[in-house]
């Protein structure tokens, strides 16, 4: 680059240049995806986020390679600032962050190793759970999966994971114990089913 113009490595006139202005307006409108991707496969339509699958799955790949959770993790909500417009936005006013793209993230001192892209508009992607937990909600099971998830992948390991009240339900807490993993949560008094002891 030179004088804010980006110059080609071959001989060309200057009137072919691009100038770094434009080379950004052009990266905004990019998109990490084939032009022929399809919109809908045999199982279904495809995500909301099918653009940049390939850019996620590759993060993701090589979040998990790169290295082993702790035995203290945590999963939570996390946003991304986005400033345009999506029907796919979660919006808080009450946040620091006030509208975003939400992700549910597993992460072990701020290494984030497992996440999953979560839409105001359709809800999260849809996991695979065992018939006796399909009353859950989206987000419960989407939890449920992380956890599953990363027993699978570290048979060997046990694990604690800490996680706030929203995801917080009694009888997922003993689907963990059986992985070996355990879990710690806020709750209120109020809530059904807390124990009188406490």
């Amino acid at each position: 680059m030179k004088n804010g113009v980006y110059l080609p490595k071959d001989e060309l006139p200057p009137a072919v240049y691009l100038g770094k202005t434009r080379i950004e307006e052009i990266c905004c409108c990019f998109h990490v995806s084939p032009y022929n991707s399809p919109t809908e496969t045999s199982e279904g339509p495809c995500g909301w986020h099918s653009k940049v699958d390939i850019l996620l799955e590759q993060l993701q790949f090589f979040s998990q390679q790169y290295r082993v959770p702790g035995s203290n993790v945590i999963i939570d909500a996390a946003m991304f600032l986005f400033t345009g417009r999506s029907i796919h936005l979660t919006k808080m006013p009450n946040k620091p962050i006030s509208q975003e793209y939400k992700f549910f993230c597993m992460a072990e001192k701020g290494y984030v190793w497992e996440f999953f892209p979560s839409s105001n508009a359709v809800g999260g992607d849809p996991v695979d759970v065992e018939s006796h937990l399909l009353p859950l909600t989206d987000t419960l099971k989407t939890v449920y999966h992380m956890i599953k998830y990363l027993h699978l992948k570290h048979r060997n390991f046990s694990f604690n994971i800490y996680i706030n009240k929203f995801f917080r339900i009694q009888h997922l807490l003993a689907e963990h114990h059986r992985m070996r993993i355990g879990a710690c949560g806020t709750c209120r008094q109020q809530i059904r089913g807390f124990p009188k002891e406490l």
